[in-house]
């Protein structure tokens, strides 16, 4: 009986099997997972996003409107026609003729300021013209199309050309087509540039 017991105490010897010898190997360990890129990379700083209060989306909105555009091209365009009337009347003698060495200082003086108020006038009148057809024509242009580029600036200032040249016949409006558009394309990609 003692060698019973003993035959129970003592561990049968394990089958030369493998399947026996992984049984008691602890497990492998798991494998590594793969380096996180966005932890080795430093994170950017991002500053926050202001939105629009409802008063600058108001004044957006009505910047935005063709009329508006349009007052405010002409009464620019009439401010600068007058001023450039004004410069150009300036670099122009008056015609007098041969009294000129005899009328006095004064009458010089007067017809000088009667020519620069004429030509500041008449300057005044086309430049608000041509500025209030170009940018309501551009804006009903931009607001068909739903974009904001070159397109838009051609397509005015060929509209605004022929229209400024309606009187003088189909060939003048083409001109003036051609020339404006040539023009407003020119003035974007200047104005892009700065």
């Amino acid at each position: 009986s003692k060698s019973v017991e003993k035959a129970m105490a003592s561990p049968s010897p394990a089958p030369a099997d493998s399947a026996g010898a992984d049984a008691t190997a602890p497990p492998p360990p798991p494998p590594r997972p793969p380096p996180d890129p966005l932890a080795e990379r430093s994170l950017k700083q991002y500053s926050v996003v202001q939105l629009p209060t409802p008063e600058q989306i108001a004044q957006e909105d009505f910047m935005n409107n063709c009329g508006v555009r349009g007052v405010i091209s002409v009464v620019m365009g009439g401010a600068m026609g007058a001023v450039m009337g004004i410069m150009f009347a300036g670099m122009e003698a008056p015609n007098m003729g041969a009294e000129a060495a005899t009328i006095p200082l004064r009458q010089h003086f007067f017809t000088g300021l009667k020519v620069a108020r004429e030509r500041s006038v008449s300057y005044a009148k086309t430049f608000s013209y041509l500025g209030g057809l170009y940018a309501t024509s551009e804006c009903v242009v931009e607001k068909f199309r739903g974009k904001h580029d070159v397109v838009n600036s051609a397509a005015a200032g060929c509209f605004s050309g022929g229209f400024m040249a309606i009187k003088q016949g189909p060939l003048a409006m083409a001109g003036g087509c051609a020339s404006f558009a040539a023009f407003s394309v020119l003035i974007d990609k200047v104005m892009e540039g700065m």
